[in-house]
This record gives structure tokens, sequence and C-alpha cells, in this order.
């Protein structure tokens, strides 16, 4: 309906709202990302019940994966790179162009690099980074390809949104000034995948199509392996040596993880009634967990965190999850099935500074750094 409207508008207010439209839309691209920046920053999504920004983008703002991956690698790249938003917010660049040159950026050529960018197309920016930032030749490769029929693309719909209402302009960068290294150190804190992953693909109903890159020496491994099960799994059959492989680690990393068992020894309760039977001998730390109640909890728990929002979200990651005590060591708490419970880092960590404060978990966490490594 709505494009019919605009087939029936004057052609010079069609025209006039389409160039405004667009001015529009680059000052909200700016505003968008400096929030994102600013809410992950803050670590805010947490207490919405997520454990990455990147699951909150896809959770709570309903993003694609392809969207979020970009918006928030341009955020972090505007947050270390204050001057970006302000270009932007200018249309003097584009979220593609942030994204085109990334990689590039140091604090010494933002400038140039804005400069350079300004009124290029991402093929034309290409060319010019590539002479810029030029690159060793690569090898000439020639394989042999399957020919598909090409796909046809349907064009896209758009709708018109009514202009948000008039404000003044804000200071994009003065929520994000703190610069962040756009590659953390510790992978499990990353919040979005930025680099190429490996690939999996939903064939039918039952199969899945995996493809990743691996090194000579587990290549080496996987052929090891093949040959120790024999006949087991076929000369060819990857997938088959996978899913074995799978089967044989998992219960190894379960018992690891929650002490997982087919044949759990009597608890501390049951000792006491029956002095002959096998209990697990308590621990002198008090923060240590016995192996019965890790079991319990993580069963109760369904293998997943247990934080919920204020609006009754539980978060929903099953990922690096850690035993947390309800009422914390340092206050008096037990290890108790009770008073432990799943918990993602991210949430692990929101709620030791809820109960001990921001401050105190900082300076314990500064301390823990500073300790030689083990």
């Amino acid at each position: 309906m709505i494009f019919t409207e605009m087939l029936r508008l004057d052609a010079d207010v069609l025209l006039r709202e389409t160039t405004e439209f667009t001015k529009q839309e680059r000052w909200v691209t700016a505003r968008l990302l400096v929030r994102l920046a600013a809410v992950e920053k803050r670590g805010l999504y947490a207490h919405g019940g997520y454990s990455s920004m990147w699951e909150y983008c896809l959770g709570e703002l309903g993003m694609s994966e392809d969207a979020a991956g970009r918006r928030l690698w341009a955020a972090r790249k505007c947050r270390e790179f204050p001057a970006l938003f302000d270009a932007l917010a200018d249309g003097h660049i584009q979220l593609t162009t942030v994204n085109t040159f990334a990689t590039h950026l140091e604090p010494s050529n933002v400038g140039e690099l804005i400069a350079a960018a300004t009124g290029k197309t991402k093929a034309q920016l290409r060319e010019w980074l590539a002479c810029r930032f030029p690159q060793p030749a690569v090898p000439t490769v020639i394989r042999p390809v399957a020919c598909a029929p090409r796909p046809t693309a349907e064009a896209p719909t758009h709708e018109l949104l009514p202009p948000p209402p008039a404000e003044c302009k804000e200071n994009l960068h003065a929520l994000a000034r703190v610069p962040v290294p756009s590659t953390a150190p510790n992978s499990s804190t990353s919040q979005v995948p930025l680099h190429e992953r490996a690939l999996v693909a939903p064939l039918n109903a039952e199969q899945v199509k995996v493809q990743f890159t691996m090194s000579r020496e587990a290549l080496a491994k996987m052929q090891r392996a093949m040959d120790l099960l024999g006949e087991t799994v076929g000369r060819n059959d990857v997938a088959a040596l996978f899913e074995r492989l799978l089967d044989m680690a998992i219960p190894a990393l379960e018992k690891k993880k929650f002490a997982a068992t087919d044949s759990p020894k009597a608890t501390r309760a049951t000792a006491s009634t029956n002095p002959s039977a096998p209990h697990d001998t308590p621990a002198a730390n008090p923060r240590t967990i016995p192996a019965h109640v890790k079991r319990e909890v993580w069963q109760r728990d369904g293998g997943q965190c247990t934080f919920k929002s204020a609006t009754g979200r539980r978060c929903a990651c099953t990922r690096g999850l850690e035993y947390d005590h309800v009422k914390p060591v340092a206050l008096g708490g037990e290890a108790t099935i009770e008073n432990v419970r799943l918990l993602c880092r991210k949430h692990n960590q929101l709620e030791a500074e809820r109960r001990l404060g921001a401050e105190f978990m900082r300076q314990r966490r500064a301390r823990r750094r500073a300790l030689p490594a083990a």
C-alpha cells in the first residue's frame, strides 16, 4: 500500500524526501553505533539476561548475524577511533567503509583514511587501500570447480518510515571515549565473531555441511586416530571418525566439568548413616565444591546459566559455565546444593559486583593479574 502511494506522490516531493531520509539514515546509523559501543563498554547487555553483546544484538535487538557482525565490528572501531562517529554522522563515510578499512586504522592515519574514503565507492576504496597498503602477490592456483546455476536475486522491498522528531546534534563520541582494542586477548570474553568462522550449513533434516581449516599436525593426528580405530570407521569417513571421537571425549569433559559418573560415591549424609560407605573427603578450602554438589547442581540447572533479567528472561548461555555461590564464601556462604548455581562468566562477574561491590571486584581482579604465571 505504501509503495502505491509513493507512485502517486509528486516527483519533487519524492526526490526531496528520498534525500532527506538518506541523511537521516546516516545520522541514525551513527547514533546506533555509538549506543552499541556504550552498551558493550558498560556491560548493560548482561542485565537483560545475555552473556555477550553478540547475543544481545541477535536476541534483544532482533538483528541478523550479518547485521550484528558488521555493526558491532564498526562500533568497536569507532569506539577505538572516535573521529569515525562524526564522519559517519556527517555522511563522509558509510558503515561499509568502516568495515572495509578497519584493519588498516591506526591513530596516526585515521584522518587520512577518512579523507581518502570520502566520496569513494567500496571498489574504489579497496583499490586505494591496495596501493596505500600493498600486499605480496599470491601464488597462482588452478582448481576445477563444479558449475552451478546462477541464483536470481529478488529485488528487495523498502518501507519508508516517518522521520524522527527533530533534536539537536549530540557529541557522538562522548559516550565512548575509552579506546578499546578490537581483538580481545581473552577469547572467552569475545563478544562477537569478527573473523572468518567454520562454515556450518544445513543440507537436509539429518545432515549439515561443516567446513574448516586444520593444521598439518592436526591432520596427522586425525590419520593416526583413524588408523587406531581400524575397521570401526570407514577408511575415508571423516564424519564417522569425528562423531566417534566426540563420543569418547564428551564423557571425559563432563567428568572434569561437573563430576559426571555412572557410580557416584555416597554423600556425607549417606556416609553418616553407613560408616563403611565411601564418601567425599571434606575440602580444606571453603571454595572447593564437592563432586556430588557439582553433579546435582548441573542436573538441576540443566547445564545452563541461571541468571534472570528483571523481565524474567533467563540467560541461554551454555558455554564456559561456572559454579557460583549464591551467598559468597567471603560472607560465609557454603558449598551446598542450595547455595551453588550455574552462571556464565559475564553473569558470575555481574553477581559478584552486586554482592561485593564493583570496586572490590576490580581490585581483586587487578591483584590476580599481578600474580606471576604458574
